[in-house]
């Protein structure tokens, strides 16, 4: 059995089928019990999240009926009813969310024992899981619009992730354009910008890799009014002077997968592990 949320909310069965779930109600309870997965889930609080804070009188009658037929279309005790709400339970490896989770880190392990194709294999697995906007029918409440912000954050993330290892494989022809089109969908990202100055660079498109940075810089002037990062200013400074202590390939190449996400500040985006 399969649960998705990656792109449109849903479930398949163990044949591979899928099961029908159509009603708004339906795909809403799905998603706050997915989102608190293998623990009770209150009723108090699924009846204020079901109404946006404002329950009808028919809310508890209704939320039963709404668990008794989402009960029937799953396999026999996967929704308990407990104490005080409900509990449904979802292993891991059945929820596609989770399982991006587990690849992406596997992947970065890989690629810090310097295994590119491992690590290659791996965060492609992961991005192929990705099926568009996350919980896709859904008007997200506040803790699912968290929750969704934070997939769409793993996913940009893990995009820079195939792009970093790609670089590392000497595969930078081939991504100039993805990195092109990334960059514009997503302007003030700073990992990006910095793979795409390192992918035209060793190309040897200087102009470009310099535009590129010109243009990161007026966007965060103009958006925030701050300079990118002092780690980004190093790498354009070493592109624009051509420094040959760096061989051809900025020593900001090196930069490990996850920096750019975990760090603890925007200046150490660059610092070897």
């Amino acid at each position: 059995m399969e649960f998705n949320v990656l792109g449109r909310i849903g479930v398949t069965d163990d044949t591979g089928h899928p099961i029908r779930l159509t009603r708004g109600k339906h795909l809403h309870l799905l998603a706050l019990l997915l989102l608190r997965r293998n623990g009770l889930v209150r009723t108090d609080w699924l009846l204020d999240r079901l109404w946006n804070g404002r329950p009808p009188n028919s809310a508890v009658s209704n939320l039963k009926t709404y668990i008794t037929q989402l009960r029937r279309l799953l396999p026999q005790r996967r929704l308990s009813t407990e104490l005080g709400g409900y509990v449904l339970q979802v292993a891991d490896s059945e929820l596609d969310s989770i399982i991006l989770e587990s690849l992406v880190f596997q992947g970065r392990n890989a690629l810090s024992q310097g295994r590119y194709a491992l690590a290659l294999h791996d965060f492609e697995a992961a991005h192929k899981l990705w099926r568009g906007e996350p919980l896709q029918q859904l008007a997200c409440d506040d803790e699912l619009a968290a929750w969704h912000d934070r997939l769409i954050e793993d996913f940009n993330t893990l995009t820079e992730d195939l792009f970093h290892v790609r670089l590392m494989m000497e595969r930078h022809a081939e991504v100039i354009g993805e990195l092109l089109s990334w960059t514009r969908l997503h302007p003030l990202r700073e990992r990006s910008h910095a793979q795409l100055m390192l992918a035209l660079h060793r190309s040897n498109r200087i102009p470009e890799a310099l535009e590129v940075y010109n243009r990161l810089r007026l966007g965060l002037a103009e958006e925030f009014g701050v300079e990118p990062a002092l780690a980004l200013q190093r790498l354009h400074n070493e592109i624009l002077n051509m420094d040959a202590s760096f061989g051809g390939k900025p020593a900001a190449e090196h930069v490990p997968p996850q920096a750019w996400s975990l760090m603890g500040s925007r200046d150490d985006v660059f610092s070897a592990t």
